[in-house]
């Protein structure tokens, strides 16, 4: 199942332990009967949709809403393309870090988006209707010109502040478009040198609990001014309590849960070691890259 957009999942606080109960939900297909029956919880939809709208993507990533002025809470490797882009060979911002004392201060973040869901729309039966008895490069075809047309007539006029995309779920099962607001003006509020996110490395990366600090801030702006946002999630100082149930919105790529035992033994004797081939010649030429002085190791560092 391909989730690019956001999806919900329930974890529940038990005093020192966390428990993440089983499922990834999209927002509109939330499991209100299990909610009622296991917590005593029925989310009504000013709760989905408040929760919808703060929570947005940022390219792949997870990211959210966290004050009414724009700031943006996210990932610290999220923006390192970012930090690559606005350093120098005079100032390096993914070494060092950043922050901006003062609103003037912030840095644009040339090729960064937020993007903020705001309507989700089934377009199965169209896509089936498209591509039914087709198949190979006819099926791909009409997938493509149906996946424009929708997307072309999502956007109409106004492709500065709306971004739209057809996402798949479910191995094709499903064919649902997402209509997002468009935040293209977006900047660099705090970044910490890349030493704190990076602590521990991958053996830290992925384990529980981890000491990293990998976040960020960015903010982002309309019309040259910070965007006035009625949906965001606020600091709790005091943090979850014991026995809390807690919900996390995100952007999560993929899950290949779904996929065939064929599927599977592909991936593993073919598709991963072409992977692994070319993961070994990209590193070689990083590595020669990165002998031809300081500021190419700087710019091979993030790739």
């Amino acid at each position: 199942m391909r989730l690019h957009a956001i999806s919900l999942t329930v974890i529940a606080l038990m005093g020192a332990s966390v428990l993440a109960d089983e499922g990834m939900w999209t927002f509109d297909n939330l499991p209100y009967e299990q909610l009622k029956a296991r917590y005593n919880f029925t989310p009504d939809k000013a709760w989905v949709n408040h929760v919808q709208r703060a929570a947005v993507s940022l390219g792949g990533c997870s990211a959210s809403f966290i004050s009414k002025n724009g700031l943006v809470m996210t990932n610290h490797h999220c923006i390192a393309g970012c930090l690559q882009q606005i350093s120098s060979p005079a100032k390096n911002y993914l070494a060092d870090g950043f922050l901006a004392r003062k609103p003037e201060q912030e840095l644009l973040c040339p090729t960064t988006e937020v993007s903020q869901l705001e309507q989700i729309t089934d377009v199965t039966a169209s896509m089936q209707g498209a591509t039914k008895g087709l198949e190979g490069e006819a099926f791909q075809s009409a997938q493509n010109a149906l996946t424009a047309k929708l997307t072309s007539d999502c956007q109409g006029d106004n492709k500065a502040t709306v971004r739209c995309s057809v996402v798949t779920l479910y191995q094709g099962g499903q064919y649902h478009l997402y209509r997002y607001h468009r935040y293209s003006d977006v900047r660099l509020v705090w970044a910490p040198e890349d030493a704190a996110p990076n602590f521990g490395g991958d053996p830290d990366n992925f384990n529980f609990p981890r000491y990293g600090l990998d976040s960020a801030m960015l903010r982002a702006y309309e019309n040259g001014k910070p965007a006035v946002v009625t949906d965001f999630f606020p600091f709790s100082p005091a943090g979850a309590k014991a026995d809390e149930l807690v919900f996390t919105a995100g952007t999560p790529g993929r899950t290949s849960r779904l996929l065939t035992v064929s599927q599977l033994e592909t991936l593993r004797d073919v598709a991963s070691i072409n992977s692994i081939k070319r993961g070994y010649e990209f590193r070689g030429a990083l590595t020669q890259f990165r002998k031809l002085g300081t500021e190419q190791a700087r710019i091979a560092y993030n790739d």
